[in-house]
Parts: structure tokens; sequence; C-alpha cells
């Protein structure tokens, strides 16, 4: 990644963001990111992937309107 140490993270350009882990996401993870993308796009060069963790955390997602929110603002969804 070509990362110094004590390298400023504003300093750090991205070109792609993953919200989920090795478990996966939690319902809490797309109400945080929903919450900061609210009104806002992706960068154009950045592709943004969303991972629920299982069926329900999606549609409970997708009821709270938090997938829309992260779609809107140019998130993709995968399983």
């Amino acid at each position: 990644m070509g990362l110094e140490e004590g390298q400023a993270i504003t300093d750090i350009n991205i070109d792609r963001a993953f919200i989920g882990s090795c478990t996966n996401g939690r319902l809490s993870d797309f109400k945080i990111a929903a919450e900061i993308l609210e009104g806002k796009k992706v960068a154009r060069h950045v592709r943004l992937i969303l991972t629920p963790g299982t069926q329900k955390i999606l549609r409970d997602a997708t009821k709270a309107g938090y997938i829309d929110t992260l779609v809107d603002a140019g998130a993709v969804v995968s399983n």
C-alpha cells in the first residue's frame, strides 16, 4: 500500500471500502454508515461494498432505510 510510519490518515487515498468483516456487517454498522453518508455521495473512484451478516440484518437494514441511504450514496450490496 505504500504507507509510511506516522503518515496522517488524511493523506491516504483509497479506491474501495468494505462495510462488513470476517463475520460480516451488523445492523449497527449499517446504521452508523447511513448516518455518515446521508445526503452524500461516495467518491466516483471509490467502490463501497456492503456485506450484511445475515438475511435478517439485510431485511432490518432495508426496513430501517439504511440500505437505501447507502445505495443512494453509491454503495453496492454483496453477499
